[in-house]
């Protein structure tokens, strides 16, 4: 047919057809024969640049691609190792009447087998398996190839079809371009030469044989590239996903030290991870896996947090777009709505900030930072029904007293109410003893020294909202990690020899009783340890003295905080 189709159509008209098909095929492809040019300089540009100084990232990825093929190779000479404990299984058939060609095709098979066993258990570097594979392409490929092309006629074809189909698993099981690409054309070689050079090997017109070989070399260079491109891609982007979880992560760490909460949001407003921190803003021991955020919201707080979570300051735009953003919107924007807690609605301001996810695959996460504000928390009266059992440390003519006062107190300003608390002792479970120094020469008999005595009740909930007395609750919240981490190693290094008696810590920020939005300075801040304690909380008890308060903001400048080492 090709025969009677060229004897129709002459050689010029057959070269402008030709033409024609490649470029209505360039078009409908939309070659950029310019762009290509300008990509493949640019390559080659970056391949000089990367054999003078490799990237560290790109040689990251390396280290990681080469690990996995080390893997592939090793799983690929196992399949290997089954396959031709098959084909020794096969070649024990004609060995009952064997010649000399039957035994030397069984004792390759059988050395190439036990060779595979032995690679597959060794421990051998990744330069090694490649010069093996290089070896095994020399010595193991050509022999099956001059084996294939002396076997009998009706063997030929099958024997045929699996070589080529070894050859293609193998690219795609290997992918090691730069080996296996020019071992397939020395098998290529191998063919071309068995074919022509042997006698009687002809089984075909030489054309048809020629443009098979080539076609099964391009298909083998093809799948071995496709592959090792595809598994960069994957190692790559894993890479990136694996940076961004960690940048993530370290985030949220230091959001936990600035703020009272952070959560993780997927695009369905669902909590994603961890929620504790959150469960004790709301003061409630439910586990929040399972519940939309816009749940805890009313009506009027869902629809300003939806429209406020979707404004335009986010990472699903392209980077010019982003960079013109980052320009006017540096700062995450803030929302101030109201959340449930145990006994009344908290009000809080939330910061967002859109985290893209791999590939995007199930939607962008929302990065919501939570700062309580004390002051919204709806303080129940002191009546006697509204007080909690566990409260209840007086007697009922004391309650009753107490139900008075506080009835009798219930129109005053929260602000007035607030300013009375260092004058006044609330009854809190944990408050066991309370010792004061009084001035009897006084009208008032001035209070000149408190000592107050807690403990922790275990019936109740063991947060940071509890009435417990705790550190966190004092400092201000940039405050916090920092202390807490030079008061735990003040308290370990008091079990050892030699330790010092006092310790002095940087200027630090502690809340206002009368205003919990408000700080007050302590320029002095001394640790020292507890002695006389028992043995068995030697390096848990440290006192805390805090001198030298400045009551203005404005004119405290905090120290530079030491580095803990």
């Amino acid at each position: 047919m090709l025969a009677e189709f060229a004897s129709v159509l002459p050689l010029p008209a057959a070269v402008a057809c030709g033409i024609v098909v490649l470029s209505v095929h360039a078009a409908l492809a939309e070659w950029d024969l310019k762009g290509l040019s300008t990509a493949w300089l640019s390559w080659v540009k970056k391949g000089a640049e990367k054999l003078k100084k490799p990237d560290l990232q790109e040689q990251r990825m390396e280290d990681a691609l080469q690990k996995m093929m080390m893997e592939h190779y090793k799983r690929a000479i196992r399949y290997l190792a089954h396959f031709l404990a098959v084909v020794v299984l096969c070649l024990l058939y004609p060995m009952q009447q064997p010649d000399f060609v039957t035994v030397v095709q069984f004792v390759a098979v059988l050395v190439h087998y036990l060779c595979c066993w032995w690679v597959a258990r060794s421990h051998l570097t990744f330069s090694t398996l490649r010069l093996l594979t290089v070896l095994s392409h020399f010595l193991v490929d050509t022999f099956f190839v001059v084996a294939i092309h002396v076997s009998e006629k009706a063997d030929y074809n099958l024997l045929a079809v699996v070589s080529a189909a070894l050859r293609v698993c193998g690219a795609a099981v290997l992918h090691d371009p730069p080996v296996f690409i020019p071992c397939q054309a020395w098998v290529f070689v191998v063919e071309v030469a068995c074919y022509f050079g042997l006698e009687g090997a002809h089984r075909g017109p030489p054309l048809h044989f020629l443009c098979g070989q080539a076609v099964i070399l391009a298909l083998v260079c093809g799948v071995a590239n496709m592959v090792q491109e595809w598994a960069r891609t994957c190692i790559k982007a894993s890479f990136q996903s694996a940076d961004a979880n960690l940048c993530l992560e370290g985030f949220q760490r230091v959001l936990r030290g600035v703020c009272d909460a952070d959560v993780l949001l997927d695009d369905s407003f669902n909590f994603v991870g961890d929620n504790t921190r959150l469960r004790r803003v709301l003061a409630t021991p439910t586990d929040l896996q399972g519940v939309k955020f816009t749940d805890l919201l009313d009506q009027e707080g869902r629809t300003q947090f939806e429209k406020f979570v979707r404004m335009p300051c986010n990472a699903s735009q392209n980077p010019e777009e982003r960079e013109e953003q980052d320009k006017t919107c540096s700062i995450p924007p803030c929302l101030r709505i109201s959340l449930p807690s145990s006994y009344s609605r908290v009000g809080v301001d939330i910061f967002h900030v859109l985290v893209p996810r791999f590939l995007d695959a199930a939607g962008p996460l929302h990065l919501l930072a939570i700062t309580e504000d004390p002051d919204t928390r709806l303080q129940p009266d002191a009546t006697l029904g509204a007080i909690p059992e566990a409260l209840s440390m007086y007697s009922e003519e004391d309650n009753d007293c107490m139900s008075t006062v506080a009835e009798s107190e219930a129109a005053c300003s929260k602000h007035s109410l607030s300013s009375s608390m260092l004058c006044r002792v609330h009854p809190v479970p944990e408050l066991r003893e309370l010792t004061m120094l009084v001035d009897a020469s006084t009208d008032q008999q001035d209070v000149l020294q408190v000592h107050a005595k807690f403990k922790r009740d275990k019936n109740l909930p063991n947060d940071i909202h509890s009435c417990m007395p705790c550190l966190q609750t004092m400092l201000r919240p940039s405050d916090w990690l920092s202390i807490r981490m030079r008061v735990a190693k003040f308290a370990h290094e008091q079990c050892q020899v030699g330790s010092p008696d006092t310790h002095e810590l940087p200027s630090v920020m502690l809340r206002r009783l009368d205003d919990q939005n408000k700080f007050l300075a302590a320029n002095t801040v001394n640790l020292a340890p507890c002695r006389g304690q028992e043995s068995s909380k030697k390096s848990s008890l440290v006192w805390v003295y805090v001198r030298d308060f400045v009551n203005d903001e404005a004119k405290f400048r905090m120290q530079p905080g030491n580095v803990l080492t």
